[in-house]
């Protein structure tokens, strides 16, 4: 079918528009290249677009003439006129202000979803939006995990091509003291990563999202973080949730900085409830799971303590 591939928006300079889209919004530069030259630096051919789009791309189109430049920042007569979707508003909201951005609202709930307006900067109005907090999944599927990213890691949806590079993390002997269990074998872990991958049990009771963790200053893949989630017979979602960084990785904040990512993408896909079973001496998982908003309950399953909450109580840090 046909597809929309790019809309244009009106700038004064090339080199400006770039650095707003591309630093501020954290988009990137899918093409730049001259086409014509001129007394002022020459015209060019500039598209960027929202990390992984692959359909719609916004060319930045300097203006020419008075004409046009009396329409920079002014192309929809005020209204909001593109809008940008995230399935992590908290984190790109708070990315995106630390960045510069000017959002003209707090953020706020609607039918639709979570949404702010905010303005390039010559006055475009544009909406971010994201899911909102009581959206479900249609009976009988499960939400499909997408790419995250926080202030340090970038959080990759599973894939079975993960195994060869998780297994030097995943096998460390230290990180099954806890559990009581043995470092699985490539093969086994392997195995593991392509039944995960299906996205949901064999019966389809369960559904599975896992995300590597990878540092991106440099690339380092350090952990991973996962969620089952579970639809009772009347209610919302609940999640099970469960966190393992790499033993030369631990101390560091990445089980905690990746969880939290984790529960705000659970938020705002219909999850009600979280669920983690840990060791009751496990001092650095408990503390991971106070920050999601979980407390303890005297529920204890297999020698561990079941801690449980709802999402809603995350926080943005």
């Amino acid at each position: 079918m046909p597809h929309l591939g790019l809309v244009t928006v009106v700038v004064p300079d090339y080199d400006e528009a770039v650095a707003f889209y591309v630093d501020a919004l954290g988009f990137e530069l899918v093409e730049d290249t001259r086409v014509e030259q001129d007394g002022d630096g020459g015209k060019r051919w500039v598209v960027v677009a929202p990390r992984g789009a692959r359909e719609t791309r916004v060319l930045l189109a300097r203006a020419d003439g008075p004409e046009q430049s009396a329409r920079i920042g002014d192309q929809t007569g005020g209204r909001v006129g593109w809008f940008l979707n995230t399935e992590d508003f908290d984190g790109d909201y708070a990315r995106m202000r630390a960045a510069g951005v000017v959002f003209e609202e707090a953020p706020r709930d609607e039918p639709y979803g979570k949404v702010a307006v905010f303005r390039d900067p010559y006055g475009n109005r544009w909406d971010l939006l994201g899911p909102g907090l009581n959206g479900t999944a249609e009976p009988g599927t499960w939400p499909v995990a997408t790419a995250l990213t926080t202030a340090r890691l970038a959080l990759e949806p599973l894939r079975a091509s993960h195994a060869p590079e998780a297994f030097p993390v995943l096998a460390d002997v230290r990180l099954h003291t806890w559990t009581g269990g043995s470092p699985p074998s490539a093969e086994e872990l392997e195995a593991r990563y392509r039944r995960q991958c299906a996205g949901r049990s064999p019966d389809g009771g369960e559904g599975w999202l896992n995300w590597m963790l990878r540092r991106v200053s440099d690339a380092q893949l350090v952990g991973t973080v996962q969620a089952t989630l579970r639809r009772p017979a009347a209610g919302p979602l609940t999640a099970e949730v469960a966190w393992v960084v790499g033993g030369d990785h631990q101390g560091n904040g990445y089980a905690r900085e990746g969880a939290l990512a984790m529960a705000r993408w659970l938020r705002g896909h219909g999850v009600d409830t979280l669920v983690a079973h840990i060791h009751p001496e496990h001092a650095a998982s408990a503390a991971v799971a106070r920050a999601l908003g979980l407390t303890p309950t005297d529920t204890m399953v297999d020698g561990e303590v079941r801690w449980s909450g709802g999402p809603g109580s995350v926080s943005g840090s």
